[in-house]
């Protein structure tokens, strides 16, 4: 307890003193991704779109255009109506606080559904994984909305009604995590009415602002045909085209390819899994995996779902599938130095979560 109380106090004054750094800094990209979304809520709180104009005219860049620019649906931006009559500031940092505990309480929940203890050490231990592995750090920096994702991969992991409602409400805050939802609708118990109430909220976000909607459905082709040839993008196609020698760019294409086949295997497996009850925690990272790689952008701040899950697997991985865990989330943190780092750092992280979870593990055998 010593030695997480230690670890956890001295990463977090670090990590909170580059932060303040960062938030003095006019470029320092202090809540940069925050900002947009108080702007769009902002926007429909006063009956406005929260859609740029350029957004209706031509494929949206994944990084653009120009200016940020608000691409989720209506419903993230309405539930953000009480920070956006703060000033930024203030929203910024009640922001800030309130993904720092969604994060460590996603971890303390996905442990507890991987049936670990719940002891004052794991909650130490909980806290030092948030603050040491960085693709958390990088989301609370820029005030985007992945730590809050990963709370709903903790939620959704403890079964029953809450794992429905964390993949409908996962999945309407952001589209990507609409893989999680086929598992929901096929897992027995009471997940599928969890999805429902998810689905009421949506239907009165859609009744409070229908424009908002219609804007979105209006949107959302550009955004899908938007490019992602960016430097920072992960997707392993786009690190071979922006990152490889002239000689192997032209793998991006097959690599794409068979990351899709990859990403649409795993959504299988998950929905076969989700049929049974013990099989829920392999279909709940089934379904992460797919939602990492489907899209044509992976950026780094989406790898901080993978900490919930390797917490889920914990209790029942190996000491050599921990230490995998371990050294692969070292790795996805050294990524600040090398980029590619944190793509074999998510797939040691998944492979042996993964392997933990496997049907013969989850059964005892």
């Amino acid at each position: 307890m010593v030695v997480a109380a230690t670890l956890w106090a001295v990463g977090a004054v670090m990590l909170a003193a580059i932060l303040a750094r960062q938030a003095a800094d006019p470029g320092g990209q202090y809540g940069f991704d925050f900002a947009t979304y108080h702007r769009a809520s902002a926007e429909m709180l006063s009956g406005r779109s929260p859609y740029a104009p350029e957004m209706f005219r031509a494929p949206v860049p994944a990084q653009g255009p120009g200016a940020q620019v608000y691409k989720y649906p209506p419903v993230f931006a309405e539930a953000l109506t009480p920070l956006a009559v703060l000033p930024l500031p203030q929203a910024q940092l009640a922001w800030l606080l309130l993904q720092t505990m969604l994060v460590v309480a996603g971890v303390w929940l996905a442990g507890s559904a991987g049936g670990l203890a719940a002891t004052p050490e794991r909650l130490l231990w909980s806290g030092v994984a948030a603050t040491w592995y960085l693709p958390i750090f990088d989301t609370l920096w820029k005030g985007n909305v992945s730590g809050l994702l990963a709370f709903m991969v903790g939620l959704g992991a403890l079964l029953g009604l809450r794992a429905g409602a964390a993949a409908g409400l996962a999945a309407l805050i952001k589209g990507t995590t609409l893989t999680l939802v086929p598992m929901a609708l096929l897992a027995p118990g009471s997940a599928r009415r969890g999805l429902a109430i998810a689905a009421g909220l949506g239907i009165v976000s859609l009744l409070i602002a229908p424009g908002a909607w219609l804007d979105y459905a209006a949107v959302l082709p550009n955004l899908v045909a938007g490019s992602a040839a960016f430097p920072t993008n992960l997707a392993p196609d786009a690190l071979v085209s922006q990152h490889g020698p002239d000689a192997i760019r032209w793998l991006a294409g097959p690599i794409r390819l068979v990351t899709v086949a990859l990403g649409v295997g795993f959504l299988l497996a998950g929905c076969r899994a989700a049929r049974a009850t013990q099989l829920w925690p392999l279909a709940l990272t089934c379904g992460v995996a797919a939602m990492l790689l489907l899209p044509s952008s992976i950026w780094y701040h989406y790898l901080a779902l993978l900490l919930p899950v390797a917490a889920l697997a914990w209790s029942r991985a190996t000491a050599g599938g921990r230490i995998a865990m371990v050294a692969s989330g070292a790795l996805v943190s050294a990524a600040l130095a090398w980029l590619p780092l944190a793509v074999l750092g998510a797939a040691g992280m998944l492979a042996a979560s993964l392997s933990s979870l496997r049907p013969q593990r989850l059964s005892g055998e």
